[in-house]
């Protein structure tokens, strides 16, 4: 069977959770300490996040996070 690969505008479980935290207000220290990542990786994963949902940064992230689980649920 093969594997069925990720869209590219799918976020992996890591930026997932990632992006989650940074869009409830927790620095990128306190997200890697949360999910065992370093500062950096967590910015490397924002850095995708952003660039997969169509955002410049963490003050629209929360409202692209909203609107993508809504077209979700549909």
């Amino acid at each position: 069977m093969p594997i069925r690969r990720a869209a590219p505008t799918d976020l992996t479980e890591t930026e997932a959770r990632v992006a989650e935290l940074a869009a409830a207000g927790r620095t990128n220290r306190e997200i890697g300490a949360t999910v065992f990542l370093s500062a950096k990786t967590v910015e490397a994963n924002l850095g995708r996040v952003y660039g997969k949902l169509g955002i410049r940064g963490r003050p629209e992230l929360g409202v692209a996070l909203r609107e993508r689980g809504d077209r979700a649920k549909k």
